[in-house]
């Protein structure tokens, strides 16, 4: 059963310029629309109309505005246009418009279309970026498309618009916050109500205090100021209905915070929530939440406790995305290490910590323990102890982390305990650690535990070679040749 949200009418949607996150103004070049007027104009006079509006868009004459683009999937047209504009650097101004339901191939055909922008609009005079324009004009649809198509917005810093006689309902509204600038204009109209499932029966909307309305809450508080998000959510649950919800004009959408010329970045936090409440309803939804948190510079504004649950569940659901497991909780692999390593070498002990604690809460494994037994032999870090340390590698080791296996040999080989040394480098070194069989070729090389053979340890340097750089040199010195 499909989680829907319906909405009114159909409205046009997307003047965009491109997907830099640049210095941007909230500055529309050119693209007031005018009524098609009713004098006849000279026949070089064209008029361009935007699609899903009552005869609005702009005069043009020649060639200063062409349609590039023209696709139509399932309901829903979306047109990219080429738009000759003086005050850009590059003579050019791009934006799209589009007119239809919101559904499953919505997001991916716009991101595309947003990616195939030749370059963006430079303002000549600020030598800045103009912030993109999406005019809307949509009855709604998915939900959770609604969500994605909102992402995208505020991924590619752009400015949503609901024009004259346009109007913006259920999930096109919801998306319609994904704007960095938002407008409502004077005859446009914006409307939420409460999303439902459709059933036999009749419509079964959501529970205000369930899960997924806490995602919708999340979702405004991550799109708007939180004021303004809370009081939007109370009116949006006013109305269970398909045909009716809380509707604002122009002026109503300013008051209460809905439109904004206020640059409001996102908040990190609850974007974060949002997306691991997605990721928990769809994996491959949640991946581009976190990945947009990454890669848009979100992150770096979360608390440390805040980071250690991004990577817990950025991690969790990319391995179970690529089949690393089939259980709920994926086992600690070479990326995870390597998170909790960056931190270590940042001296950030008390987010690696807190990162390994999580870890050793959900899984207790044998790579956990090994990389907070090491923290802990870190002299820079404060709660360095280096006999819990070492218990802990210990442990490790007997659970099977050939990476401790290797850590110890090594130690015991400087403490001249060559019994023990062997004890751990040997398993290791048979289950393809590298650092532990270079470890295990210097013991043959010195004859340290076992008959010296130079046989073997040239043999073993060279297998380790392929890896640790410190095993070519030993080659060197031995007047080896690398194979």
């Amino acid at each position: 059963m499909r989680l829907r949200v319906i909405t009114f009418l159909l409205l046009p949607l997307l003047l965009l310029g491109c997907a830099s996150t640049n210095t941007v103004t909230n500055k529309t070049l050119n693209s007031t629309p005018l009524a098609n007027g009713q004098a006849e104009t000279p026949q070089t006079r064209k008029f361009h109309r935007i699609l899903g509006t009552e005869n609005r868009g702009w005069y043009y004459y020649g060639d200063d505005i062409a349609i590039i683009e023209d696709v139509n999937v399932d309901g829903l047209q979306v047109r990219l246009i080429k738009h000759k504009n003086s005050q850009c650097q590059s003579g050019f101004s791009y934006f799209m418009e589009l007119n239809g339901p919101i559904s499953n191939d919505s997001t991916f055909v716009i991101e595309q279309l947003i990616t195939r922008i030749p370059e963006p609009c430079i303002d000549k005079t600020t030598n800045n970026r103009v912030v993109p324009t999406v005019y809307m004009n949509s009855a709604g649809g998915r939900l959770f498309e609604g969500y994605q198509l909102g992402l995208i917005f505020r991924k590619h810093s752009i400015k949503t618009v609901v024009g004259y006689s346009q109007e913006c309902a259920s999930s096109c509204a919801i998306a319609f916050l994904g704007g960095q600038y938002r407008e409502v204009q004077e005859g446009g109209r914006l409307m939420f109500h409460t999303p439902y499932l459709e059933r036999q029966s009749g419509l079964d909307c959501i529970d205000p205090e369930g899960e997924l309305s806490q995602l919708l809450l999340n979702y405004y508080r991550a799109m708007m100021k939180k004021d303004d998000a809370d009081r939007l959510f109370v009116r949006t649950f006013k109305y269970c209905s398909s045909e009716q919800g809380w509707q604002v004009n122009h002026s109503a959408a300013d008051i209460f915070g809905v439109a904004t010329n206020e640059f409001i970045a996102s908040d990190s936090q609850y974007l974060l929530s949002t997306s691991n409440e997605i990721a928990l309803i769809d994996k491959q939804y949640g991946l581009l939440w976190y990945q947009t948190i990454l890669d848009n510079g979100y992150f770096q504004n979360l608390s440390k406790q805040d980071k250690v649950s991004f990577w817990l569940g950025y991690l969790t659901i990319k391995h179970q995305l690529v089949g690393l497991s089939n259980s709920p909780v994926p086992e600690i692999d070479y990326g995870f290490q390597l998170v909790v390593e960056l931190y270590m070498q940042q001296k950030d002990f008390e987010t690696a910590e807190l990162l390994l604690d999580n870890i050793l809460l959900s899984y207790d494994q044998a790579e956990t323990h090994y990389l907070k037994g090491l923290m802990l032999l870190s002299q820079e870090n404060p709660a360095y102890s280096e006999e819990k340390g070492m218990q802990l590698l210990t442990k490790a080791a007997k659970g099977g982390s050939h990476n401790a296996g290797a850590y110890l040999g090594y130690q015991y080989i400087g403490e001249q305990n060559y019994l023990k040394a062997y004890s751990y480098l040997k398993p290791a070194s048979d289950a393809g650690n590298l650092t532990a069989t270079a470890n295990l070729a210097f013991m043959y090389e010195n004859g340290f535990h076992v008959a010296k053979d130079r046989k073997q340890a040239i043999k073993l340097y060279r297998q380790a070679a392929q890896e640790v750089s410190w095993a070519k040199e030993q080659l060197i010195r031995l007047n080896i040749a690398i194979k």
